[in-house]
């Protein structure tokens, strides 16, 4: 045997740099070196094992004695028989030094190759370890110990020299296999090898190798080579110069590793790091990762950025790497620092919502914080808008509530009284300000009608009444008593609703009377002295002028002139110094309409009292204008006063009566207000499902709430009281027709300032069409079946009972008119007293029909209604079609026939009977889907079978007609083994045997195709690609991908995605005529889809899917399962198949 002296140091060298395990054994089985990787992972030094036993070395080892009595046995057996010898898992105990006496079970796979020289003597013995503690346990945990074996093979480094004065090389046996040759019947040289290199790595080698000759220095390179069957193979490369005694470079000793799987897995990790980066970054909100910093103690005084996504980069920049209170300090101050810190320290994870102003924030956000190995990972969303709108929200009620009592008018919101036509017979205060309720002396009217003021109020009600019926506001002046003295009163209406409108008034009696005072003193003027006229003039608070028109030689008034103004115009106007000035001069863009108001008071002399507005001043006035003077003066007087900020102060009124509106119809079917110990009830404005008193009531409880639920929500009441926390509960009442219903209920609290509860405001909706939903719903589940035919019954009737009350008594009738395309008449009764909405009914044209109708019912609508223009009978025709409302489609049954033709017989009404049959329609619908959750546990229970049968099949093939064609195999063999070898292709019971092993391969593929035993022990992902892996051959190449399938997958959808794949990939093989194929499987959100493609020849899908019932197959079996289908395909363009599946 060979001393240790004979291995070339430059060799020894080489294994050491290698980055997995080694030992490099003498024939005597000493350590000659280890590698760096397997000093590290044994926690030892090369020079307390260099030069030692290896049984030596062992004994020092936490290892079991089998395994030792093992490694020492496959050794020697190696040194005898000049073979590999390969070890199963081999378990040593390795102390862990953070705590006392604890051992850690690591597991080894073991290579022992021996190398021989030329005379075929062992010169040494490469010990190769590989580490496999994680796939043990794994491998232990879900595979029965029986089939514990590895067969992988494990990989042999090859080496080389060569000789750089002759370019001569040498190959070990190893690195022939490595070049996919034998080395008998090969001859390594340098031109060969370059040869087998890919073109695009022959000049970094070179510049490699030059430099390592140059400097007489180690080198490392990674080559492509390619193998006799053309594919690629990369080899890493660890070599030594060996230089001669004058230091010159002579020889090349390498060490070459199969690099192939490491660089693929290299690259789809860098792949899979792409595309999380991507995921990642494709995100609305902040993703970052935060590893802690930590002082020699172990505290955690700082984090550091390591990952942040595209959004967090716009707001923070490039940080990774930095300092999380370096970068932004603000966090100690909020506490996500402290927070941080607890998850890391406790795991436990952390939802918070913060107010953060620092650094290059301001704002709200919501922050889900995860530990991550020594750091956290956060998850950031932006709320600040939503914070504002919660702001705004608040800030808007407030200025409700100021807007209703600031101003010094009178404001109140009243409610019309209907009989039973819907006539209007009285309204009801709904609201009153403070102005009104102290004009009433503190008696709040608030519930009580118009008609208790007596006379007064009794006179509005017309007035009210035409506001309410036309739309249009109103505005007036009326004298009467308040407060015990006769005053006169501004009124002005407007509608909020079909059934509410704001009065809004103001006390103008001081007004009326300045007014009445300077009639009065209209003779006395010309009469009394000028101070007297004028010290009267100066003292009103309202604007007073006189004006002349001015007109040019065609007689038209075209600007007026200031002859005489008082104290109160500048105030209430702005303008200065005006006397003897014209309109015009004062302000160029006056608007023409004051000029045309005041030349027709002059020249009819009929006194005009009139609201209106100027952009140019930016004023709104109130006037009184009347002509002094004799006719042909064209002189005029205008009293005014300046109502801007009243009018502005009504605008915005109106604007919060109309907010205050909608989020009250929008918010809850009722809103209302109890006292602090839930005594009395006063509802505040809804929907009226539940009996409505007129004015609150102590006795709501018994009347409302049912008995048998009275204990259960007089609990919860004294909950909320005693907590004074927010009353939420779901329980039955009293509804309004008199049935019992469900409401959702929820009630907050209003504190005083000493916390105690003053009263409780809320809302509450019915969900009785919820409630029985639910009812109805656990109904199904208890007695499927029988409900699927009872229900089909009933549906059946349903329907024809709903046909015979549409012909009978419809619920709309409308007719038509195909000469103006408008609705010409439609009934009253279904409207139910709105009438806005029935008068807006009634102005509804074709177009407007068209346009609220669904856009995919539009087209048959509009066919529906054409066919009465040319119909020459008297045929009913009958549609269902959708229309849209508020977002939600309504479906309608529209029965009409010809109604009215003219003189030459063409068709011009037509009278339609509209029924909605929405209820109908979500009835069949309910249908439908009962059936298909029926059929779909029949296909599943079809897939048990046939798996079942598959299964006895498969069982049959393996263990019958495979064992008996293997006997008949064996047989054969042995009779042929005892007959001349000659002709040994011609013989026809070669050719049969030849027959029989290709039956046994079918037989054993079609086995396994019937019961696949991979998708039962190791899942849907691993027998996925084995059918690439059995079905690609020379002709096509078939590639089988896996993408984010989750770990827990019903068993029943892994059947169908595998049996589908599988037929799918069958079908190409058969079909396609394709030399590339893929199947892509993945999870994308909550659904699973499959994706097959090939080059093949396609086909036409109108066709091909008629013929054949492979596809059709398939789209049945996927549309069972609430999945979708699609087929791209065309003659020579190959084709796609994409099955999309909720998982």
């Amino acid at each position: 045997m060979t001393s240790t002296t004979t291995l070339h140091q430059a060799v020894l060298q080489a294994f050491e740099q290698v980055p997995d395990l080694y030992l490099i054994l003498s024939p005597e089985l000493q350590i000659l070196t280890a590698s760096d990787a397997y000093l590290q992972a044994t926690g030892t030094v090369r020079e307390a094992i260099v030069g030692r036993g290896f049984s030596e070395v062992l004994d020092g080892k936490a290892m079991e004695v089998g395994a030792i009595v093992s490694l020492t046995s496959s050794l020697q057996q190696a040194l005898q028989t000049g073979q590999t010898q390969h070890l199963e898992l081999q378990q040593c105990e390795k102390a862990d030094n953070s705590i006392p006496n604890a051992p850690v079970h690591k597991y080894w796979k073991v290579l022992n190759s021996p190398v021989t020289d030329e005379q075929g003597e062992v010169a040494y013995i490469i010990h190769r370890l590989q580490q496999v503690t994680e796939q043990a346990y794994t491998q232990r945990s879900i595979v029965p110990a029986t089939t514990r074996r590895s067969t992988k093979k494990t990989e042999i480094p090859g080496c080389y020299e060569l000789d750089l004065t002759t370019q001569k090389i040498k190959f070990s046996d190893e690195l022939s296999r490595l070049f996919g040759e034998e080395r008998q019947s090969f001859g390594p040289s340098m031109d060969f090898v370059n040869r087998r290199t890919h073109p695009d790595d022959l000049h970094v080698i070179k510049a490699v190798i030059e430099r390592a000759v140059d400097h007489n220095t180690p080198y490392q390179y990674t080559r492509r080579i390619q193998l006799p069957d053309g594919s690629l193979r990369t080899l890493e490369i660890l070599g030594h110069v060996v230089c001669n005694d004058a230091g010159q470079a002579v020889k090349l000793i390498g060490l070459v590793h199969d690099a192939t799987d490491r660089t693929k897995a290299e690259q789809e990790l860098k792949q899979n790091e792409e595309l999380l980066k991507t995921t990642i970054d494709s995100s609305l909100d902040m993703i970052q990762v935060f590893e802690a910093v930590r002082d020699e103690n172990g505290k955690i005084v700082d984090f550091k950025w390591i990952l942040n996504n595209h959004t967090s980069e716009e707001i923070y920049g490039d940080v990774v790497g930095k300092s999380l209170l370096t970068h932004n300090p603000g966090v100690l101050r909020e506490g996500i620092f402290d927070t941080f810190r607890q998850v890391v320290e406790t795991g436990i994870p952390d939802q918070s919502e913060r107010h953060y102003t620092y650094e290059q924030f301001d704002g709200w956000f919501h922050q889900s914080t995860v530990k991550l190995h020594d750091g956290v990972a956060t998850t950031t969303h932006d709320i600040t808008q939503r914070k504002k709108a919660e702001q705004a929200l608040q800030q808007s009620k407030s200025l409700l509530q100021g807007i209703l009592d600031a101003p010094n008018v009178g404001m109140a919101v009243y409610k019309a009284v209907r009989d039973g036509q819907g006539n209007i017979l009285d309204f009801v205060h709904e609201f009153i300000n403070r102005r009104t309720l102290e004009a009433l002396g503190g008696h709040d009217m608030t519930g009580q009608l118009l008609s208790d003021h007596g006379e007064a109020g009794s006179l509005q009600i017309a007035e009210f009444s035409s506001v309410l019926e036309t739309g249009q506001a109103n505005s007036y002046v009326i004298q009467r008593e308040l407060l015990g003295l006769n005053r006169w009163i501004l009124i002005s209406n407007a509608r909020l609703d079909a059934e509410r409108l704001v009065h809004v008034w103001d006390d103008i009696t001081e007004q009326k009377e300045n007014e009445q005072e300077v009639l009065r003193l209209k003779d006395e003027v010309a009469q009394q002295a000028t101070d007297k006229y004028h010290n009267l003039f100066n003292s009103m608070d309202e604007g007073y002028c006189i004006i002349q028109l001015l007109y040019d030689a065609s007689g038209t008034a075209v600007d007026f002139q200031y002859l005489e103004v008082n104290q109160a115009f500048e105030r209430n106007t702005g303008l200065r110094a005006v006397a003897g000035k014209t309109i015009r001069e004062l302000a160029p863009d006056i608007e023409p309409k004051w000029i045309e108001i005041y030349d027709q008071v002059a020249k009819s002399g009929i006194p005009l009292r009139f609201e209106e507005a100027s952009e140019a001043l930016q004023h709104i006035f109130s006037l009184y204008a009347f002509r002094i003077g004799e006719p042909e003066e064209r002189t005029v007087a205008v009293i005014f006063s300046d109502i801007t900020e009243r009018k502005k102060s009504q605008e915005a009124l109106r604007q919060s009566e109309e907010q205050f509106r909608l989020f009250v119809t929008a918010s809850s079917d009722m809103i209302y207000k109890i006292s602090a110990d839930w005594s009395q009830l006063h509802m505040l404005t809804g929907r009226n499902f539940l009996p409505e008193p007129e004015e609150p009531t102590n006795y709501w409880f018994d009347g409302y709430i049912p008995s048998e639920g009275r204990a259960f929500v007089t609990a919860k009441v004294r909950e909320a009281i005693r907590t004074k926390s927010i009353f939420e509960l779901e329980h039955q009442v009293y509804k309004a027709d008199g049935t019992v219903g469900w409401i959702a209920s929820r009630a907050i609290p209003v504190l005083d300032e000493q916390g105690n509860i003053k009263e409780w405001f809320g809302t509450a909706s019915d969900i009785t069409l919820r409630k029985q939903a639910e009812q109805q719903l656990q109904e199904l589940n208890e007695s499927l079946e029988q409900l699927v035919a009872e229900r089909t019954h009933e549906l059946n009737e349903s329907k024809l009972f709903a046909e015979q009350i549409t012909e009978a008594t419809p619920d709309f009738i409308m007719i038509f008119n195909l000469l103006s395309n408008k609705v010409e008449f439609v009934n009253q009764n279904p409207y139910s007293g709105n009438q806005e909405r029935y008068q807006e009914t009634l102005q509804i044209d074709y177009e407007q029909l068209m346009s609220r109708s669904h856009p995919e019912d539009r087209q048959k609508l509009q066919e529906f209604i054409d066919r009465f223009r040319t119909t020459p009978d008297h045929e009913a025709y009958t549609l269902e079609y959708r229309v849209s409302d508020d977002e939600k489609a309504i479906w309608y049954r529209s029965r009409g026939k010809v109604f009215r033709r003219d003189d030459s017989g063409k068709p011009t009404h037509f009278i339609s009977v509209v029924q909605d049959i929405n209820e109908l329609k979500m009835l069949e619908e309910e249908n439908l889907q009962m059936r298909l959750d029926q059929q779909r546990t029949n296909l599943l229970t079809i897939l048990d079978a046939q798996e079942e049968e598959r299964r006895r099949i498969s069982e049959g093939l393996h263990n019958g007609v495979g064992q008996i064609l293997y006997t008949a195999k064996l047989h054969l063999s042995h009779y042929l083994s005892q007959q001349p070898k000659k002709d040994s292709q011609a013989n026809p019971i070669r050719q049969v045997e030849q027959i029989l092993d290709e039956a046994i391969r079918q037989t054993r593929g079609l086995s396994h195709q019937l019961a696949p035993a991979l998708l039962e022990q190791f899942g849907l992902e691993t027998a996925f690609k084995e059918i690439g892996n059995l079905l690609s051959n020379s002709s096509l190449q078939m590639q089988c991908l896996v993408y984010n399938l989750p770990k827990h997958l019903d068993k029943h959808l892994q059947l169908v995605v595998y049996r589908v794949a599988q037929e799918m990939a069958n079908n190409i093989i058969r079909h396609a005529q394709a030399t590339e194929a893929s199947l892509l499987l993945r999870a994308q959100r909550q659904y699973l889809i499959l994706i097959a493609e090939d080059n093949g020849r396609g086909f036409n899908p109108a066709v091909s899917l008629k013929k054949g019932i492979g596809l059709s197959s398939i789209k049945n079996r996927v549309e069972l399962l609430n999945g979708t289908f699609s087929l791209n395909t065309a003659p020579g363009l190959g084709t796609q198949v994409k099955i999309t599946l909720p998982l």
